[in-house]
């Protein structure tokens, strides 16, 4: 087991690790007393002795209705209010396990081995759950950082081409909006050892995101930067039936903002970093069977359906992140109007022009 670090919370200090063990050995050795896992891994996990809740990892899933009847399983598995959950799988069960672990009994430990791309170099640390109600995404949830995460970079190997640039995008999202340097970095580590070495891209991303978690634990300045292309993204997800993943549509969405910030600011196209940026997340999204097909179908008034319903947005003013004309993350305020919301749809069908083929 590889220490990376351990990220300071108000609630104490974790660790992140990189392990070498195979993903059930791992599961074996951790502590939980009950485990909530992906459905996914049903089959590698037959026979465990730790009584295991498992959950199909789909949207509805996080659904509070859905959610409920899972703090009833923990119930009747025996979980008491010293006892621990291990959580294994990717931004859905994660969502799940922490939220439950924050309110059952009013709060127990748990663990986190994060099994998808994504989950792996940015979901784990922070503490954040997100649960949805009725048709609202992420309408409420918590802040409840995990005793430990434990993240094991032979499942990459298992996961398909989706979710591996999920991970890619959101991991360039993280980098970019620390600095041009960590960014740099992280276009070296994906287009060298990210094939061979996964483990060196999860444990530059994460660095990255830790300096957010710790200056801004609780969303309040700094980290709100980490929602670049989650205002267009989140639409997008809603709007398609979540047929697009989270990542994936985030970088669609980074897309976006790149092009409304460059329709304001005009200089920002010639910017080296922007074109960077946006070259990295073309050749990401390229990869993606069916993406072209998603997006040609999404329609203005359903967009923005869930555009103005985003919990980022204020009562009187839009509130993405987007490029300042140094290239620089900074957190807009745009009047609600029509004149904005024209833009808003031009940016989305600039980033949609440029990926369908």
């Amino acid at each position: 087991m590889q220490d990376l670090f351990d990220v300071s919370s108000s609630s104490g200090a974790h660790p992140v690790r990189l392990a070498e063990k195979p993903l059930r050995a791992l599961i074996e050795t951790s502590d939980g007393d009950v485990i909530i896992a992906d459905e996914f891994f049903r089959g590698a996990l037959d026979g465990l002795i730790k009584p295991v809740i498992f959950v199909v990892a789909e949207e509805e899933s996080k659904d509070l209705v859905n959610v409920a009847p899972l703090v009833e399983q923990l119930r009747r598995a025996g979980l008491t209010r010293d006892g621990a959950i291990l959580a294994v799988g990717g931004g859905v069960i994660q969502d799940i396990a922490c939220f439950i672990a924050s309110v059952y009994m009013r709060g127990v430990r748990w663990t986190y081995v994060p099994t998808t791309l994504l989950a792996m170099v940015d979901s784990c640390i922070g503490g954040k759950s997100s649960i949805n109600i009725g048709e609202f995404k992420n309408l409420v949830g918590t802040f409840y950082p995990p005793q430990a995460i434990l993240i094991a970079p032979e499942v990459v190997d298992t996961l398909a081409d989706e979710h591996i640039a999920a991970g890619r995008a959101e991991a360039a999202k993280i980098c970019f909006a620390h600095s041009e340097e960590s960014f740099d970095h992280y276009l070296r580590l994906d287009g060298g050892a990210f094939g061979s070495n996964p483990g060196a891209l999860v444990a530059h991303s994460l660095a990255a995101k830790k300096w957010f978690v710790e200056i801004d634990e609780f969303d309040r300045a700094e980290r709100l930067l980490l929602n670049f292309g989650h205002s267009f993204g989140h639409a997008l997800e809603s709007c398609t039936a979540y047929a697009v993943p989270h990542g994936v549509a985030v970088g669609v969405g980074c897309l976006a903002a790149v092009e409304f910030s460059c329709a304001r600011e005009g200089e920002l196209k010639e910017h080296p970093l922007v074109a960077a940026l946006r070259g990295q997340f073309e050749t990401i999204l390229a990869s993606v069977n069916g993406l072209s097909c998603a997006l040609a179908e999404v329609e203005r008034d359903i967009f923005f359906k869930f555009w103005d319903s985003d919990k980022k947005h204020s009562s009187t003013a839009y509130r993405p992140i987007l490029l300042a004309e140094d290239a620089r993350l900074y957190r807009a305020s745009l009047p609600r109007g029509r004149d904005t919301a024209d833009e808003i749809w031009g940016a989305f069908e600039a980033a949609r022009a440029s990926l369908v083929k």
